[in-house]
């Protein structure tokens, strides 16, 4: 079967950080996914090439994470119902 790639992952939370959201978080069910979607996300939304400026987009996995305060994180679905369940200031109150 043939999957086609509409940018669900990619293209659909960069426009709600355009469209004003502070934060978008975008589960993934595997680790490495997180990492590569990030990586290509920050590829193609930004022109600043310097490594230690902000991006746009950040992962967290069990463990391990980078630039999570960027405004699209991309997490594994079990780390967020962990962060849910465990820490209360995990989504900010407004």
């Amino acid at each position: 079967m043939h999957q086609f790639k509409r940018g669900k992952s990619t293209l659909l939370p960069a426009l709600l950080v355009a469209e004003g959201y502070s934060k978008v978080m975008v589960t993934q069910p595997r680790r490495l996914p997180c990492k590569l979607i990030s990586q290509r996300v920050n590829d193609t939304m930004t022109t600043d090439t310097n490594p230690k400026s902000d991006k746009i987009a950040g992962w967290a996995i069990s463990g391990d994470e980078d630039n999570p305060r960027a405004p699209i994180l991309y997490l594994t679905d079990g780390l967020l119902k962990e962060r849910l369940l465990y820490n209360e200031n995990f989504i900010p109150a407004n």
